[in-house]
């Protein structure tokens, strides 16, 4: 862990826990495991539940699963964005441990609710820009609070890079999410796991790590982020 608490690549994802536990990943397709142009069986999922086999994995979904290996149930719903995600949480399961991840389809769908610019924002409007980067940090500070009122401990991601036409992903969008995200985790006691820097060092995208849509990690890509998160679930079911 770095000194801001926030988790690093680097753990050895060979390394096993002895303890069981109750796991529950929701969020978008980049949980399901969409990849460009085919998904990548099992995603990231497939990866930490070889390297975390004590885990018991919970959702409504088996879809996309790793063939041959055991189950990694999820909530991964391709398209949603965050307060689609929160629906989740009410009638869901309760899990020692909670992995969500969300916004990039609130940026990609430009959803401002009750602006009057919904659907239609300009991301290079400062001011638009800035009530948009608001409310949709109030939707996932809502999600991630009843996430943590379930007792689960709680680990959020940072919104992945997006972007197309070239190596250089910088949406001012995902940055000014980004920027929020790890107050919103501190506050309820959420661990953060930063997906976006560890699939983009210093804001530039690793050759291999994202498809050819500029959203969706390759095979490689969820290798990457599987070895950024088994470090992050073991301390939270620490």
């Amino acid at each position: 862990m770095s000194a801001s608490g926030q988790f690093q690549p680097g753990t050895p994802a060979c390394e096993k826990v002895a303890a069981m536990a109750t796991i529950w990943a929701l969020g978008d397709s980049l949980t399901y495991g969409v990849s460009w142009p085919a998904d990548t069986a099992g995603g990231w999922r497939a990866r930490v539940a070889d390297a975390l086999p004590a885990l018991t994995w919970l959702g409504s979904s088996t879809a996309n699963a790793a063939p041959g290996q055991r189950e990694t149930r999820h909530d991964g719903h391709p398209g949603w964005r965050l307060d689609e995600i929160a629906t989740l949480v009410a009638g869901g399961p309760r899990a020692d441990v909670a992995v969500v991840q969300g916004g990039s389809n609130d940026v990609i769908q430009r959803w401002a609710p009750g602006r009057p610019f919904h659907q239609r924002y300009d991301e290079f409007d400062d001011d638009e820009r800035a009530a948009f980067a608001a409310d949709a940090l109030c939707r996932f500070e809502a999600l991630v609070s009843s996430l943590a009122a379930t007792g689960a401990r709680v680990v959020v991601w940072s919104v992945p890079p997006i972007g197309r036409g070239g190596a250089l992903y910088g949406s001012p969008s995902v940055a000014d999410l980004n920027a929020g995200i790890p107050a919103v985790a501190e506050r309820h006691g959420a661990l953060l796991a930063d997906v976006h820097a560890t699939l983009a060092p210093g804001g530039r995208v690793a050759p291999g790590n994202l498809g050819g849509d500029g959203v969706h990690p390759t095979p490689h890509g969820y290798a990457v982020i599987a070895d950024l998160l088994v470090p992050v679930i073991r301390a939270a079911m620490a």
